[in-house]
């Protein structure tokens, strides 16, 4: 029962700090008032970038959301 735990776990917190990081891109971009020009990224992370940009508009929201990621990671970890 250990090792499927052991891998949830690890596929958890992959997951976790995947998404912390994507969302520190599309911070810089809101930060330099750019955010249009996050999705011209194009394919799967400029769809998300663009689905994420339109949700999250405040830099302050995604400061807080970034660092719940970092808190998921090193909880998880």
């Amino acid at each position: 029962w250990a090792t499927p735990t052991l891998i949830a776990l690890g596929i958890a917190a992959s997951l976790a700090e995947t998404i912390g990081i994507t969302l520190i891109v599309l911070f810089f971009y809101t930060a330099i008032g750019q955010v249009a020009d996050a999705a011209a990224v194009g394919g799967m992370l400029g769809s998300a970038l663009k689905y994420t940009g339109s949700w999250l508009t405040s830099p302050v929201q995604l400061a807080a959301i970034i660092l719940v990621m970092i808190i998921a990671r090193g909880a998880l970890a």
